[in-house]
């Protein structure tokens, strides 16, 4: 009778691990919180809060990373990576595969119209492909996928 109990618990235990979500904790090989001073900075903007990085693991469709700390703290709070396409059926492509990978990960997303969204607590991603205004008769789509720590940020003075 008892290893039929251990054993129903153990099952119960498995089922419940093929369900469980990991915690929002960074993006890309960053974690929130980490330095600034421990990542490949390469080149810093907007006031000295937003430094595009070359990330320890990047993602094969995304080009540019960055990542924003709050003014006078090197604590990193928001991590993106975000890539321009002319190509929109391209761009969704890119947005499903990497949102299949997310949601393995981290469960189920909001899909607020064009916008991806999963909150945990103060920590959130939010992942979208969206069309870039331009001059041009050519239109150009963004896929961008950000994780923000609120609780790391305070007020941040990034644009």
């Amino acid at each position: 009778m008892q290893f039929r109990i251990i054993l129903a618990g153990l099952v119960l235990l498995a089922a419940q691990s093929v369900f469980a979500v990991e915690p929002i904790t960074g993006a890309f090989g960053i974690k929130f919180g980490e330095s600034i001073d421990n990542l490949k900075i390469d080149r810093t903007l907007a006031n000295g809060v937003v430094h595009v990085v070359t990330p320890p693991k990047p993602i094969e469709s995304l080009r540019l990373y960055s990542v924003e700390t709050v003014k006078g703290k090197k604590q990193v709070f928001r991590i993106t990576g975000q890539a321009l396409t002319n190509n929109k059926i391209g761009c969704l492509g890119d947005l499903s595969s990497i949102m299949g990978i997310l949601e393995k990960k981290y469960g189920k997303f909001k899909n607020l119209d064009t916008i991806f969204l999963l909150k945990q607590g103060d920590k959130s991603i939010t992942a979208s492909c969206t069309a870039e205004g331009g001059i041009t008769d050519k239109q150009t789509y963004m896929i961008k996928i950000t994780y923000e720590d609120l609780g790391l940020s305070g007020k941040s003075d990034a644009l």
